[in-house]
């Protein structure tokens, strides 16, 4: 029997940073392939199924701060429908990672997690950033507050694994 794989596919690159941080750095999620891809707002192809590697969990990271949920909801049904997908979990961003980052650390705006001049900087800052976890542990990141916030309505049918992927 193979080893399970994970593979996240991931809203923004901004998420692809903390992602591959929060595994490498941190050691404190799963390890996985780490891709750019929209699952709320654009449709997967059936061609990027088809490289999904055989026992593969699939992790949909995502905000909730789009209403609509139709694209998603083709997306994760056709991803169980994949032989090659074990399992689909969805770590569901409140309302976006902005307002995970705020809960998950002792910083009021955005801008001062990383010394940003505002609030707007903060996703070109945050790629760019190259000591990530030394500035989440300087402002007491914690992972145990991450994606555990119950989505609004529209997001009620999906269960928010973010448990599952935490260490």
């Amino acid at each position: 029997m193979s080893n399970i794989k994970y593979q996240y596919l991931v809203e923004g690159e901004t998420e692809k940073h903390l992602i591959n941080e929060l595994k490498k750095e941190g050691g404190m999620i799963l390890p996985g392939t780490v891709n750019h891809y929209n699952v709320v707002e654009q449709r997967l192809t059936n061609a990027r199924i088809a490289n999904i590697a055989n026992n593969t969990v699939v992790i949909l990271v995502f905000d909730t701060d789009k209403k609509k949920t139709d694209i998603l909801r083709e997306n994760i049904s056709k991803l169980k429908r994949s032989r090659n997908v074990k399992e689909v979990w969805c770590v569901m961003q409140v309302e976006n990672l902005e307002g995970e980052l705020i809960r998950s650390t002792d910083v009021k705006r955005i801008k001062d997690l990383i010394g940003c001049r505002s609030d707007s900087d903060f996703k070109r800052d945050f790629i760019k950033e190259k000591r990530l976890m030394v500035k989440l542990k300087e402002h007491k990141f914690s992972i145990d507050k991450m994606w555990v916030t119950k989505p609004s309505q529209e997001y009620a049918e999906y269960q928010n694994a973010g448990e599952k992927i935490k260490l």
